[in-house]
Order: C-alpha cells, then structure tokens, then sequence
C-alpha cells in the first residue's frame, strides 16, 4: 500500500500465506499490525479572553521559559512541526502563529482544524500567547515561535500506525523548504 522513508518500513495488505512467506524473508526484521495510536493525556487549551490573571501558566514559570523571554529568547524565527488531533489556527492564543504548512491525514480537509481539542491545547503549549505582551495568560513556552501541523489523530484522539507515518513524514519532507526545527508528538501506543 505504501513505502515509508524516513523509517525503513512499508504498509501491506495481504493474505495469511503471503505474510507467512514474508515472515520466512532474511531481510525482514518485524511484521506487525497496523495498530492504533492513542493521545497521552485528554487536555485540551481554555480560552483567554476575559482572564485578567497576566502571570504565565505555572508550567511556563516552573520550567523559567518567562526568565528567557527577559532574556530575549521567546522562539522568535523557530517553526515548530506538530502531529496531533489539529489545531484550531483561529484561537486566540494562536492569531497569526500559523506558517501555513497543514496535511489531515485522517480526513484530508485543506485547512487546519481541531476535532478533538488536544491538538489546539498541546500548540497552546508551545506556542500560545505573546509572552510578556498584553495577552493573559501566557501559556506558551515559545510565543514567538509559528507552527505547522499534521493532524494524525481523529476526533476521538485515536490514530492508525499508518496515519502517523503519515503526518511525521510529512514533517520531515518540508525540512528542504522549512526550517522546521522541533516536532511535537504527544501520542503513544501500548504496543
């Protein structure tokens, strides 16, 4: 069905004799279903509007990314590669993040979007709010940071091993023409 590059493996369909007889080959190391993919956690990003608290998130503040804003070092230039439920570009904390780079591996719709709710909140994460700007609160760890996205995980948070493949791979294909230099993927499988 597909060949995948950036790990040497490829999606079959097949009889039971041909997987057996795949299973005989030297140059086979695994054969494993296509099983599905689950998200870490079930959190999905509140709004910001009408919250008058301008301190950063606790978890900005513990890790000390508003001491590196003082600094200077908010992720300004860095585009940051997702994978996930999508993201909802319209949030508020996300206004103008959006680099314009998005693959739907489940549905394969044109423009960014979010089923679920994790993907929005994990980008809120990363890049939400404007650090020490007007916007409350600060939720991101790098506000100056843009995003793409590759929405891998339908709407219940769930995703085949194919899918994934999918989305990672196309993150890794922009890398000629986009400097993508980190990618989230908040997902695991109990495989």
């Amino acid at each position: 069905v597909r060949q995948y590059w950036i790990k040497n493996m490829m999606l079959i369909e097949a009889t039971p004799d041909i997987i057996l007889e795949i299973a005989q080959r030297s140059d086979v190391k695994k054969l494993h279903h296509n099983g599905t993919v689950q998200l870490v956690d079930n959190g999905k990003i509140s709004g910001g509007a009408g919250i008058a608290d301008s301190q950063p998130e606790w978890g900005v503040a513990k890790i000390g990314a508003d001491q590196a804003w003082v600094n200077g070092f908010d992720g300004s230039g860095i585009i940051v590669g997702h994978t996930d439920t999508g993201v909802d570009s319209n949030h508020e904390a996300l206004q103008g993040k959006f680099e314009g780079h998005w693959y739907d591996a489940i549905n394969g719709n044109g423009s960014p979007y979010d089923d679920h709710g994790h993907g929005t909140h994990t980008m809120g994460t990363i890049v939400g709010g404007d650090g020490p700007g007007p916007f409350a609160p600060d939720i991101g760890v790098a506000p100056g940071s843009t995003w793409i996205s590759a929405k891998c995980l339908d709407g219940s948070g769930s995703g085949s091993y194919a899918q994934i493949m999918d989305a990672v791979e196309w993150v890794a294909n922009l890398k000629p023409d986009v400097d993508v230099r980190m990618m989230s993927a908040s997902w695991s499988s109990s495989d």
